[in-house]
């Protein structure tokens, strides 16, 4: 900003009091939240909406992907952390989910400080966005391309 030098002063002062003032219009307004909902109420909601999509999911993965594959079902969190097969790289199964299907999913390496041949043949699944619909029809088909590398490595050993 450019002003005269008298007036300084007067600008530093005005932007220590925005930077400095909790009643911003995004306080005013969760304030305002806040006071016409039940927070408790609203976080059971929450909790339960989330506990269903987990348990759904959990489902999911135990119907569609291979027995091989093993999944941590965590007590807090919006991710399911899944081990794939060994011989099967987290990296392979994202790019094609990506490309054939516009399924995003991440390789387990994303989540190392330096990469391990362990998270190598891990992915990270979220289920705090998609649908229930959603996710049964994402787990069918990373779990289908999932099946397909699996039987197709073990038709060429």
């Amino acid at each position: 900003m450019v002003v005269p030098k008298k007036f300084i002063g007067l600008c530093n002062l005005v932007k220590e009091s925005i930077d400095l003032n909790v009643m911003s219009f995004s306080s005013a307004l969760l304030n305002k939240l806040l006071e016409t909902i039940n927070l408790e109420s609203h976080l059971d909601l929450i909790r339960n909406t989330y506990k269903e999509k987990l348990d759904h999911f959990s489902n999911c993965l135990n119907q569609y992907f291979p027995a091989s594959t093993s999944f941590f079902k965590p007590s807090a969190g919006f991710f399911l952390w899944v081990k794939l097969p060994d011989s099967i790289e987290g990296n392979r199964l994202m790019d094609i989910c990506n490309v054939k299907h516009n399924i995003k999913l991440i390789s387990g390496n994303a989540f190392t400080v330096s990469p391990t041949k362990e998270a190598e043949h891990c992915i990270r699944l979220n289920f705090s966005y998609p649908t229930i619909e959603q996710i049964s029809k994402g787990t069918e088909i990373i779990g289908d391309e999932l099946n397909n590398i699996y039987n197709k490595q073990k038709r060429d050993e």
